[in-house]
């Protein structure tokens, strides 16, 4: 990847998603979301609508994009139409938002400071369909195990928890204690090992998730692990609130390489292939 883009100290990145090949969306702390062209990095279309920073983007199937802001409501934009027009506003949570992720059999998950966890219709008018509730701080991170009808949630701060949802009866089924999950983008899935990856404070657990026990903690020395993404089938790359990206090996597991990437915090990491990250 050759060519880069900047932001001001005020326009920080918060999220980035790829919404094709040839195009990438960034939430930035203006309370735009900024459309780029990946081959020339030019904006493509600049989102408004939004009246705080945008926390977090998600693609949903439909080919539309939903976006969650600190102004404690969820967009909906039609990436079909020119100058992708924003189709619906959601009223979501009564603090805020933290992450959203698309859910099996036509549903969407938010999660919140207010504690909950709200599962949405993914079709007009875009209906609340269940309020989780559980948590004793800050929900911070979602993720839809692959294939199954579980959701895995995490805290941070005081509650330091992780939670595994039945998503057809709606209840907490496992609390794992002493879970540090401070960040929306810690939280991920490797199905071919059947582990999930949580960043903590210079750690990484190691969860699996068949059984929903820890396997293993690693320890680094880079603060807290803030942003995952996977690169193919042989490393994690992890982002920390300092700067620095880490590559976690997969086999063997262990840390191969720590740099300083950034003066700023890595809230978030885009796969462009297996071997480059955004």
């Amino acid at each position: 990847f050759k060519k880069s883009i900047t932001f001001s100290e005020s326009e920080g990145i918060i999220s980035l998603i790829r919404i094709n090949d040839e195009k990438i969306a960034a939430s930035t702390n203006d309370a735009m979301i900024k459309i780029y062209d990946i081959n020339t990095m030019k904006i493509d279309a600049i989102l408004k609508g939004h009246s705080k920073a945008v926390a977090y983007l998600t693609l949903l199937d439909n080919k539309k994009l939903l976006s969650a802001s600190d102004d404690l409501t969820m967009k909906i934009w039609n990436l079909y139409q020119k100058k992708y027009p924003c189709e619906y506003t959601i009223t979501a949570h009564d603090s805020q938002i933290e992450k959203t992720i698309q859910l099996s059999k036509d549903r969407i998950a938010s999660c919140s400071s207010d504690k909950t966890i709200k599962i949405w219709k993914d079709s007009p008018p875009y209906n609340l369909l269940k309020t989780l509730k559980g948590h004793s701080g800050v929900v911070t991170s979602i993720i839809q195990l692959k294939n199954r009808e579980y959701l895995v949630s995490g805290s941070g701060k005081n509650e330091k928890t992780l939670k595994l949802w039945d998503l057809e009866k709606y209840e907490c089924v496992k609390t794992l204690q002493k879970i540090h999950c401070c960040f929306a983008n810690a939280l991920v899935e490797y199905e071919k090992k059947n582990v999930i990856f949580v960043g903590g404070y210079a750690s990484i657990t190691i969860v699996n998730s068949i059984s929903f026990q820890v396997e293993t903690i690693i320890e680094h020395t880079l603060s807290f692990s803030s942003s995952f993404a996977m690169l193919g089938d042989k490393y994690l790359v992890f982002g920390t609130d300092e700067g620095y990206l880490g590559y976690l090996k997969m086999n063997p597991v262990g840390i191969v390489v720590c740099t300083k990437d950034n003066a700023n915090s890595i809230y978030s990491l885009l796969p462009i292939n297996e071997h480059t990250v955004m």
